[in-house]
Order: C-alpha cells, then sequence, then structure tokens
C-alpha cells in the first residue's frame, strides 16, 4: 500500500473565467422576484430586470435608470397609480416625506398584488432590497379572518336565539370530562356567569332532590351509549325558586366507537306547567311581555340596519328579516296570549260541566321555593315519574301531570 505524505488540492480560479461579481451579477438579474440596490444618497446603484418590469408607462417604456432617486421614484409611483388605493391615505403623503425605510415594508399594488420589500442595510450605507409577491398569503389571511368573522357572527346569532327561545346547552368531552355551558344556561339555572360550570357533583345539586337520582340514571344512560328520551326535571335556582326544564341529549362516538362527546339542551318551560295550572284566564306575566319586547325590538333594529347599506342585496334581506322579526312579536304578543285566553276560557267552561267537584279541586303553584334545609328526598312532593306521549313530549305523573288530551 503506498503511503500518502502529502496533500494538494486543486482551486477553480474564477478569474480565468469569469470574475466573482459576474457570477452574483447574473443571478441577481436572472431571478424572478425583484431586486434593487440604493446608494448612500438613496438614489439607484443597480436593479434587475424583474424590478423594472414593475415601473413602466402605460405604452411599455421602461421609467427606471441608475441614479435615479428615491423620491423621483416615489413621485412617479404617486401620479401613475403603482399603489393601490389607501383607505387611510398614506399613499397621498408629500413627496418630500418619501424616505427608504430601513426595515420590512408591505406594499399593495394596483393589480392587487401584495408585495413585501424585505430590506438589507449594507455597512457602507447602502440598502439592498427584496421584493416577494405575498399575494398568496394574503389571501389565505383573509379566508382566516373571514372564518373567524363567519365564526363570531354564528356565535352570537346562537347566543341570541337561545336567549329568545330560552334554551341552554351544553357540550361535555367525555374523554376528558370538560365541561362547556352556552350564556343561556346561566340564566336558566341562576349561575353567575363569572362562576366556571358546575362539576358532576355540583351538577346534580342544582336539581330538585326528589329528581336528582332519576336524572342521575338518565345521564350515566346517555354516556354509556343507551338511548334516552327526552324527560322533564325540576331545578332549583340559588334564591330558591324551583323551575321546569325540558332536557334532551345525544352523544357522539369516535372513530373507534367509544363515547367521545356529549350535547345536551335544557328548556326552560315553567310557563307550560304555570298555564297547566292556571284556574281563570290566561294572563301573561310582564316579566315574560317584557322579554319578549325587548328581545324583538333589538333584534328588530340588529337586521333593519341592513336596510340602509348601499348593497341592494342586503337592504333586501334587511327589509325581509325585519318584517319577519316583527310579525313574531307581533303573535307573540297580541296573537299567542289571545289564543291562549280563548283556550283557557274553554277549560273553564268544561271544568264547569264536569261539576263543582272539579272546579273546587286545589291547585298547586308550579313555581316555589324550597327551603334549603329540607332533607333531600323527605319533601311534600312524590319524585314525579315520567312517561311520553308519541310526540315524545314528557307527561309527568300526579299533580303536576302535563295534560296533552285535545279536549283541555
Amino acid at each position: 500500500m503506498r503511503q500518502i505524505s502529502s496533500y494538494s488540492a486543486t482551486v477553480f480560479d474564477l478569474s480565468s473565467h469569469l470574475p466573482m461579481g459576474h457570477h452574483f451579477r447574473d443571478a441577481v438579474a436572472a431571478i424572478r422576484q425583484p431586486f434593487v440596490v440604493y446608494d448612500a444618497e438613496e438614489r439607484l446603484a443597480a436593479f434587475n430586470a424583474a424590478f423594472s418590469d414593475l415601473h413602466r408607462e402605460p405604452d411599455g417604456t421602461r421609467v427606471l435608470h441608475p441614479g435615479m432617486s428615491f423620491q423621483d421614484v416615489m413621485e412617479w409611483r404617486l401620479r401613475t397609480g403603482f399603489f393601490a388605493p389607501d383607505p387611510e391615505g398614506a399613499g397621498h403623503l408629500p413627496a418630500a416625506e418619501y424616505r427608504l425605510a430601513r426595515g420590512d415594508v408591505v406594499y399593495r399594488l394596483r393589480d392587487g398584488r401584495w408585495m413585501f420589500v424585505d430590506n438589507y442595510s449594507l455597512p457602507d450605507g447602502r440598502l439592498a432590497c427584496t421584493w416577494s409577491d405575498i399575494t398568496a398569503v394574503k389571501q389565505a389571511e383573509r379566508q382566516l379572518w373571514e372564518l373567524s368573522e363567519s365564526l363570531r357572527q354564528s356565535q352570537d346569532h346562537l347566543v341570541r336565539a337561545q336567549r329568545i327561545a330560552q334554551v341552554g346547552s351544553i357540550e361535555r368531552d367525555l374523554r376528558t370530562d370538560n365541561l362547556r355551558w352556552t350564556a343561556e344556561m346561566y340564566q336558566i339555572f341562576g349561575r353567575d356567569p363569572r362562576l366556571p360550570p358546575p362539576t358532576r357533583a355540583e351538577n346534580l345539586k342544582l336539581f330538585h332532590p326528589d329528581d336528582r337520582a332519576r336524572f342521575a340514571e338518565e345521564l350515566r344512560a346517555s354516556e354509556e351509549g343507551r338511548t334516552t328520551a327526552p324527560a322533564e326535571f325540576r331545578i332549583v335556582r340559588p334564591d330558591g325558586s324551583i323551575r321546569w326544564i325540558h332536557h334532551e341529549s345525544e352523544v357522539f362516538y369516535d372513530d373507534a366507537g367509544k363515547p367521545s362527546l356529549r350535547i345536551a339542551t335544557y328548556k326552560d318551560v315553567t310557563e307550560i306547567h304555570e298555564y297547566r295550572e292556571q284556574s281563570g284566564p290566561y294572563k301573561m306575566s310582564q316579566a315574560t311581555g317584557v322579554a319578549v319586547l325587548v328581545d324583538g325590538l333589538t333584534t328588530v333594529v340588529g337586521f333593519g340596519s341592513l336596510m340602509i347599506a348601499n348593497h341592494r342585496g342586503l337592504q333586501s334581506l334587511g327589509r325581509v328579516l325585519t318584517l319577519g322579526v316583527s310579525c313574531c312579536m307581533f303573535t307573540s304578543m297580541i296573537m299567542l296570549p289571545a289564543l291562549l285566553t280563548w283556550m283557557s276560557r274553554n277549560r273553564r267552561g268544561a271544568e264547569d260541566e264536569e261539576g263543582p267537584a272539579t272546579r273546587s279541586r286545589p291547585r298547586k303553584s308550579v313555581v316555589r321555593r324550597i327551603d334549603e334545609a329540607e332533607h333531600p328526598g323527605t319533601g311534600p312532593h312524590v319524585a314525579p315519574k315520567a312517561s311520553y306521549s308519541g310526540s315524545g313530549f314528557p307527561l309527568v305523573s300526579g299533580a303536576n301531570q302535563i295534560n296533552t288530551s285535545p279536549s283541555r
């Protein structure tokens, strides 16, 4: 084997072919990104063809030339509308105020393209600028913003719809046990919205002592994947008042077939029970009337503002929505109370035909208070046993039974 006693290397001498500077010059001239170098006095020192192509007169004449000041370049840009209109008026600054920016700059051109200018300061005071087309990035940012704005509007509409319908909803991640309440849930349960959603143990305490076992069983069945029918329960608010809620839930499964998410809705149906228990003609409560009026007016004002938009489609949409909400508000304030009054009178007439015994039968108020010192399960009310009609609406046996027969 021959031992190597010395090492020699051959260095390729660029000077025998082309100087180093020529290679860089040719590479910069060939790249597609506009590239320019300004000297220390802010004059054009060098630029490639891509940068020159950005600055052409309408007839195709080239504008730039070595030694041209940045001031003259900006004056030409302003005169020819090189940049897209700036709603904030930044494009109308006096020409004397234009200076080379020592940092990154973003321009929007009149053809709709967005350009990112990356500026490099050189040791001798020169400034090298590379322009990059970021139109695709800006379009993605716009789409992301529109998506987030659409999501925000959808959330606002959900909150408003739940407030009007008095329906709250929850989402529980069955894998992490994380729980999320909507704003209307706090309103229904009378819970301080600044508090976090209740834990499982706290959640059961929100229900009437006589209904807790039944609710816990239905909750357990739904989370185990068993089908549960809609049901009604009584809840106890912090002030001691009792409300009736209509509860429905659905469980979603992951790819492995295991329960992963539970979504449930809670609707306050206390007024339905109050109506069923009324002995005289129906009367809309003041709180209900004020709530319907305020929600209706705020919705009308919100959608009505679309009628003053400059877009004809938005104007038409605003008129249709305003008219629809106004009709709904009129129906809720006038037509529905009149219908319920007529139905309650017919019900009273039917009771009169049944005899004095029916009229003298005591009725219990649905909305009442519960003493906090009352021992769970020993209250005067027997736990209601739910059965279901063909429509799926629960019928509660006992004094608080909901009668759905046509004669009532």
